[in-house]
C-alpha cells in the first residue's frame, strides 16, 4: 500500500510504497519500504509536485519485475525485486508512461488470468478513462473502462495488445493490400467511413518522413484526428479533435518502437465517442471532440512515399443486444 505525505516529506522523495504482512488478516506488521516515487522536476500540478502515488502493483515477468503505480500520469518501472530486503530496484531512474494519452489510465487495474492460449498465464489490465460521463435514466455515470489489454514485457517497455476476445465483436470486413501513397494524396478520398470500427494497418515507411491514419475526418477533409508516425524523429503522436483535460502538454506523444521487420503496426478501435490506439504495442486511449457527423477515415504521407502493406477494417458489433 502507499504512505502519502501530500508534499510534506522533505527532499526529492514523494509518497512511499510499503509492504505489510499478517498471519490473521487482522493484525498487520509493516515489513519495510518497497519503493519511493520521486517528486517531478517540472511539476504540472500538486500531485506531481508532491510525488503523489496510489494503487501500487509489483508484477513478475520471468526474472524481471514491473512496478506500476497510480501517479499522474500513471507510470511504471522495470527492474529487480530483492526478496530479502523487500526492495524494488529499478533498472532506470525515470519511469515510463503506461498510456501516452490517458493520464488516469490505471485505477485498481490488475488481474491475472490463467485461461490464456493453451492454458498459459497472461496478465490483463483493466483501466479507467474518466473524461466521459452522462445519465441513464435518473442515474448519473462518470468514466468508462478502456478495452482490456494483455501485458507483456519487451526489454525496457511494457507492451500492450487488445485481448483476442475482442475479435468476437468483428462484423463486416473490408481489406486492402500493397498501397503506395505520395505526399499530399488522400488515400481513400472519403470512401471509407464509420465511428464503430476496428482498424488494423501495417506500414513500411519507404521514403516518407511521416505517415499514418486520419480518423473521424470531416467531409471536406479539413478536420480530423491524426495518428502520426514520425520516422525522422522516431516518435508517434495522436493529435487533433480529441479531449485533453489534464495539464500535461506531452500527452499524445511517445517513442516509435520499430522491430527488426521495420514495420509500423497501427491497431485502432473506434467506439463512437472514445478510442483505443495501439502503436507497435504502446497505447493511447481517449475521447473525441469531433462532430458526430465526421466519420471519415484516410491514410496519408508527408515528405515522401509511404507503403501500406495491409489494411483490415471491421465494423464493430455491440457487445450486448441493444433494445429496440
Amino acid at each position: 500500500t502507499t504512505r502519502q505525505f501530500f508534499g510534506k516529506r522533505s527532499g526529492g522523495k514523494g509518497d512511499s510504497v510499503v509492504i505489510l504482512s499478517s498471519e490473521d488478516l487482522e493484525n498487520w506488521v509493516e515489513r519495510g519500504e518497497l519503493f519511493s516515487v520521486k517528486k517531478f522536476r517540472n511539476p504540472k500540478d500538486d500531485h506531481q509536485r508532491w510525488g503523489f502515488t496510489e494503487f501500487p502493483y509489483l508484477i513478475p515477468f520471468g526474472d524481471k519485475y514491473v512496478f506500476m503505480t497510480g501517479t499522474h500520469p500513471v507510470m511504471y518501472w522495470v527492474g529487480e525485486f530483492d526478496r530479502k530486503k523487500l526492495k524494488f530496484i529499478p533498472d532506470q531512474n525515470e519511469g515510463k508512461l503506461l498510456d501516452y494519452l490517458n493520464p488516469l489510465h490505471c485505477f485498481s487495474p490488475m488481474t491475472v488470468d490463467n485461461k490464456g492460449p493453451d492454458g498459459s498465464e497472461r496478465r490483463i489490465i483493466y483501466a479507467m478513462y474518466l473524461y466521459l460521463n452522462g445519465n441513464v435514466g435518473s442515474i448519473p455515470w462518470n468514466g468508462i473502462h478502456v478495452l482490456p489489454r494483455v501485458l507483456a514485457l519487451d526489454g525496457e517497455y511494457l507492451k500492450q495488445e487488445p485481448v483476442p476476445e475482442a475479435r468476437s465483436l468483428r462484423g463486416k470486413r473490408f481489406s486492402m493490400k500493397n498501397i503506395s501513397i505520395e505526399s499530399g494524396e488522400r488515400g481513400f478520398n472519403g470512401n471509407i467511413k464509420g465511428d464503430a470500427l476496428e482498424i488494423l494497418a501495417e506500414f513500411r515507411s519507404g521514403t516518407a518522413k511521416k505517415f499514418g491514419l486520419k480518423l473521424r475526418t470531416s467531409q471536406d477533409g479539413r478536420k480530423f484526428t491524426r495518428v502520426c508516425c514520425d520516422m525522422a524523429k522516431g516518435k508517434f503522436s495522436v493529435e487533433g479533435g480529441i479531449n485533453i483535460r489534464a495539464p500535461y502538454k506531452d500527452l499524445g506523444k511517445g517513442p516509435l518502437l520499430i522491430g527488426n521487420d521495420g514495420k509500423v503496426r497501427l491497431h485502432v478501435f473506434l467506439d463512437k465517442a472514445c478510442f483505443d490506439i495501439f502503436i507497435n504495442g504502446l497505447t493511447c486511449s481517449g475521447s473525441f471532440s469531433a462532430d458526430p457527423e465526421d466519420t471519415g477515415l484516410d491514410i496519408y504521407s508527408e515528405e515522401g512515399l509511404a507503403h501500406l502493406e495491409s489494411l483490415d477494417i471491421w465494423k464493430m458489433k455491440p457487445a450486448w443486444k441493444l433494445k429496440d
